[in-house]
């Protein structure tokens, strides 16, 4: 089976046992990372760098896979992730918009309805401080609060179907308006077309902004060796490289790119509310190095262009200039 990544759906061979006292996955590799819905709401897709492998799944306490030679990259049982990370953008002078992005999440999964069929519960809390400009007016910060669920059927043999709804509250905060709830959503197929090497995937993406609803989502997971980890995915692509890999520990390099931003409800004066959406893309380098059951941690540098504020108003919108970014996260 492809080792499946950092924010997802993974291997047709994850199944989940009821014993007395808990559950267990049997097949340690196959569940998948948290969706996420920042920066990159196709995040839930793409496969974690490091899997069992799917004909000898790992029992609890192995560090190392037996056939790809990579850690694990979840807990086999209800807890699965705790993730924080915080994003620093650059304020290139007083005219333009800097800003500080900060996640949190928590994801477990559940046998329901079956141990065939597992759903993953995610709740998250995401802050984005805003740093100017003085015109056109924007909210100190705006806030997402949200839920998210996928189920993940499997189809057929090879065939793994990917199901979510996320329904979440984007606002400032301040008197929530009806127009800050919101449902994101998604529906994705993944063929396994190699086992363990070339995954294809394919579906589209419900994201529910003022100015982009629906985006297709698909294309090639391809692990050509152990040490290299391609994502060709749209609308978030990763070529990833192992340089680094022992019992304890492995250390990845990675180039990638998102499709950042979000839509939030906030007041623009005593009595007017409004739409506010941030656009942006990011291309970006990262190290990682990760341990035992999907505990790791990142570092990354990189550049955010084709930057866009708009108003579901008629407030005119504005471009901020093309900044750096610098975002670091930990998983446990």
């Amino acid at each position: 089976m492809v080792p499946p990544t950092t924010v997802e759906p993974a291997a047709d061979s994850f199944y989940v046992q009821l014993p007395t006292t808990d559950w267990r996955a049997v097949d340690a590799e196959a569940l998948p990372s948290p969706p996420g819905w920042v920066a990159a709401e196709f995040a839930s897709l793409g496969p974690t760098h490091g899997s069992s492998p799917e004909s000898e799944p790992l029992d609890p306490g192995d560090e190392l896979t037996i056939e790809t030679g990579r850690l694990a990259s979840h807990r086999s049982g209800f807890f699965q992730k705790l993730s924080i990370s915080g994003a620093w953008f650059n304020r290139n002078d007083a005219d333009d918009m800097g800003m500080v992005e900060a996640r949190s999440f928590l994801t477990v999964a559940v046998p329901l309805p079956s141990r065939d069929f597992p759903l993953l519960i995610t709740t998250g809390f995401d802050a984005t401080p805003l740093d100017g400009p003085t015109s056109p007016d924007l909210p100190a910060a705006v806030y997402n609060a949200y839920m998210d669920f996928m189920w993940l059927p499997k189809l057929a043999d090879r065939w793994l179907g990917v199901l979510a709804i996320s329904p979440g509250v984007y606002s400032d905060f301040d008197d929530v308006q009806a127009d800050a709830w919101r449902f994101k959503g998604k529906a994705l197929v993944r063929y396994d077309w190699i086992p363990n090497r070339l995954q294809v995937a394919a579906g589209i993406l419900y994201l529910d902004r003022y100015t982009v609803n629906w985006l297709p989502a698909g294309g090639l997971i391809w692990d050509p060796n152990d040490d290299v980890h391609l994502e060709i995915l749209f609308p978030r692509p990763k070529f990833a490289y192992r340089y680094t890999a022992s019992a304890l520990h492995e250390d990845w390099a990675y180039v990638a790119g998102e499709f950042g931003g979000d839509t939030w409800s906030v007041r623009r004066s005593e009595q007017e509310w409004d739409l506010l959406e941030l656009v942006d893309w990011r291309i970006f380098v990262g190290i990682e190095r990760k341990r035992d059951a999907g505990v790791a941690a990142r570092l990354e540098v990189g550049y955010v262009f084709s930057r866009t504020v708009k108003f579901a108003s008629s407030a005119p919108d504005y471009d901020p200039a093309n900044t750096i970014m610098i975002r670091s996260g930990f998983e446990f």
